[in-house]
């Protein structure tokens, strides 16, 4: 959520991106905040790049070049300033957390995130809140697929029990 939805910048701290094996820098003092001992304190961490060329880490990172491009590409309603846009949450089933939240310009434009932290793929059905969003009455709706650049045409009455596949959590 924090990604798509955040009001402000979505700050990565170097090697975060891809989840960087922690190599303390030499001579790191651990004990700077007042901690001591082991830790992966991130400012001391010596970041192995060539992590990169590992499909698990060029997964992730490349998952976060997706985030940040999906709220570059919908600036519009993915920005700073809350009195222009409104969030809700989403009724769902079968129950899940993440829970999903949509997050629209009144009777203009939505943005819905359903996240999956399972390890299994969940199908969900979901309420989309047209009226509250004031976009209700329309013949049909075009949805995007932010994440797999995919379209397609739905109905009131389909948005009223979505059907979705959400993948599994890797």
């Amino acid at each position: 959520y924090v990604y798509i939805f955040g009001y402000d910048v979505p700050l990565v701290m170097s090697g975060e991106e891809f989840n960087a094996a922690y190599i303390p820098l030499p001579n790191a003092e651990c004990s700077l905040f007042g901690g001591g001992g082991a830790s992966t304190w991130l400012y001391a961490s010596w970041i192995q790049w060539e992590q990169l060329k590992l499909s698990a880490k060029k997964e992730l990172f490349d998952d976060c070049r997706k985030m940040i491009e999906i709220r570059n590409d919908n600036s519009d309603i993915l920005h700073y300033d809350r009195s222009k846009t409104h969030i809700l949450q989403v009724k769902h089933i079968p129950e899940a957390l993440p829970v999903p939240y949509i997050r629209f310009i009144p009777g203009k434009k939505a943005v819905l995130i359903v996240g999956n932290d399972r390890d299994v793929d969940v199908s969900f059905q979901l309420d989309i809140p047209l009226s509250e969003m004031k976009l209700e009455g329309k013949v049909t709706y075009k949805i995007y697929d932010l994440w797999n650049d995919e379209s397609s045409i739905a109905s009131e009455r389909d948005l009223c029990h979505f059907q979705m596949e959400v993948p599994a959590d890797h």
